[in-house]
């Protein structure tokens, strides 16, 4: 595979791939849904629903984030608000 010539949302499904297929403990995820489509997020969304491990992920996704978090931390002018 040659990166240089793939896609943004190629890239970012290769990177997910490689986090996904490592045995990890943890996952940092800053806009994992950058650059894919509707089917990229989907397919995300069930690989990560399956997750054992812990997940931050960073997103303005509502969507997304509503399918894979049980909690939302917003950091706004330096407070953090948990919903």
């Amino acid at each position: 595979l040659n990166i240089q010539t793939m896609s943004g949302g190629e890239e970012t499904r290769l990177k997910i791939a490689q986090a996904l297929s490592a045995q990890v403990h943890g996952i940092l995820a800053d806009e994992p849904t950058s650059h894919l489509d509707r089917e990229g997020i989907d397919f995300l969304i069930g690989q990560l629903k399956y997750f054992t491990g812990a997940l931050l992920v960073i997103s303005h996704d509502r969507y997304f984030l509503d399918e894979i978090v049980d909690k939302i931390w917003e950091l706004k002018d330096g407070k953090i608000t948990e919903y």
